[in-house]
């Protein structure tokens, strides 16, 4: 019974950090302030953006996640030590540091309120106002904190609402 009992309590800390992180997430987002950038086509690059990583996919957008059924509002996609990661298209980044949860991150503005997140980042190779150009280092992936696992943390925003980036990127 004590063995349940503690188990119950690892879940709940678990389940509380995950709610924790995501609110964290979503309160960088919405105090970006950014500019939207004039002519720019982003959404016509639907189904032809290239994955910032070569990896296979650990979880999908929209998997169920702890003992409360949350889904993951992101992919994470296995990594290698010091590979590198890609702007999946132009961009300015709009964040880049470090946010609980998530190790070190990149937010890129990819125009029209569209944007590309990177996560659990070892090294960042860039700086907050920086343009991008499709392709451009943005750092190397680092370890998942959940599974100390090198990973990436990849998602996408359309504002704040989350977007599932394989409906975005061609085929790993």
């Amino acid at each position: 019974m004590q063995s349940i009992h503690q188990h119950i309590q690892i879940n709940k800390k678990q389940l509380s950090t995950l709610i924790n992180n995501r609110k964290r997430l979503e309160q960088l987002l919405k105090n970006i302030k950014y500019k939207t950038q004039k002519n720019q086509t982003f959404t016509q690059k639907k189904h032809h953006l290239s994955w910032p990583i070569h990896g296979k996919i650990e979880q999908h957008f929209g998997d169920n996640i702890g003992i409360a059924h949350m889904q993951t509002e992101a992919m994470i996609l296995a990594g290698e030590p010091m590979q590198l990661i890609h702007a999946i298209a132009a961009g300015t980044v709009v964040f880049s540091g470090k946010l609980t949860g998530y190790g070190s991150m990149v937010i890129i503005n990819h125009g029209q309120n569209y944007f590309s997140i990177y996560g659990y980042s070892n090294k960042i190779n860039v700086k907050r106002g920086q343009h991008l150009t499709k392709g451009e280092v943005i750092g190397t992936v680092g370890v998942n904190p959940s599974n100390q696992k090198y990973s990436l943390y990849f998602g996408m925003r359309h504002g704040q609402k989350a977007i599932n980036p394989s409906d975005w990127c061609h085929r790993l």
